[in-house]
């Protein structure tokens, strides 16, 4: 095989990896508890030997490999080669790619686990097409990454688009991600649940077994359902109006967990965002869709970095 790349993307509860061909397709993933990481001595011993694994499962050697994308869940300087500050994984002021030196001299690009997936959907997926969007990714936080004039904003603005610390609400101690994430959904569910003992709900889940899908098959049959979710969309949509009144992209992809309910989510929360957006008064609507990969976004968003 003439070219491939080792892919990593960083998230809050998983690492994913793949290798991914020079056509972008996808010849082999694996997922590693993102847990692992503090069982290291830092975060590139973790992921080499993430990296290893996939090696030892394709047979395609890292040091031949024509570069190693990685995304990460904070603010990161891909030209430095720093994670300037990651809350979840304690890192701050970590130079990854002199550390990786040590390991393997291939070539290491950085990015934004959200710009990742924007830029998979953008150059592959949903987004294809358009040249300007919007992404919202909807996992255990927010992520967002903006595509204006076909260049991520990103690119010159690395600190950029952290839309999930926008405050929605007047409480200072709560943000968009707190309020709209698919973790804030499941929570939001749970208590509902733990406050109504009659719930419908509780005849497939408990609190514990909850998911970002729950409300969605109920929302219909029960009334708690049917509140949790009427109140999510509020919060969500109130994110994605402030996402466009600013920006005004052509069209904003909705990725992460709970984008998997497609026109269950779409549909409803087009719908709120259209009836509040600014430019109602002149009858411009928004273009809201679901994005193309799921699980994979961030894989394929770190092999997009090599284009």
């Amino acid at each position: 095989m003439s070219k491939y790349y080792y892919c990593i993307d960083v998230g809050g509860t998983d690492i994913k990896a793949g290798v991914v061909d020079a056509k972008n397709n996808i010849l082999k993933t694996s997922k590693t508890p993102t847990k692992t990481y503090f069982e290291k001595t830092s975060l590139a011993e973790t992921l080499f030997d993430i990296l290893k694994s996939l090696e030892e499962t394709t047979g395609l050697p890292i040091n031949k490999a024509s570069g190693i994308g990685i995304g990460l869940p904070g603010l990161v300087d891909d030209n430095a080669g720093v994670i300037k500050y990651i809350n979840s994984l304690k890192i701050k002021n970590y130079n990854i790619k002199e550390d990786l030196k040590k390991y393997t001299p291939v070539p290491v690009r950085l990015a934004n686990d959200a710009e990742l997936a924007t830029l998979a959907e953008f150059k592959l997926g949903a987004g294809k097409g358009f040249n300007n969007l919007a992404m919202l990714t909807l996992g255990t936080g927010i992520g967002c990454g903006l595509i204006i004039d076909g260049k991520p904003l990103r690119s010159c603005l690395p600190f950029a688009c952290e839309l999930g610390h926008i405050k929605i609400t007047q409480d200072e101690n709560e943000s968009f991600e707190r309020l709209a994430s698919t973790k804030a959904l499941v929570n939001q569910t749970r208590e509902a649940m733990e406050n109504n003992t009659s719930s419908k709900m509780w005849q497939t889940y408990t609190p514990e077994t909850v998911s970002g899908k729950t409300v969605f098959e109920y929302k219909d049959t029960d009334q708690t359902a049917k509140d949790v979710f009427e109140r999510y969309i509020r919060f969500l949509g109130t994110g994605v109006v402030t996402v466009y009144n600013i920006f005004t992209p052509e069209v904003i992809v909705i990725g992460g967990g709970v984008s998997g309910q497609k026109s269950a989510l779409i549909k409803p929360l087009t719908e709120y965002v259209n009836s509040h957006i600014f430019t109602k008064n002149i009858g411009q609507k928004v273009k809201i869709i679901s994005a193309k990969f799921m699980n994979d976004a961030g894989i394929l968003g770190a092999r997009c970095l090599f284009n």
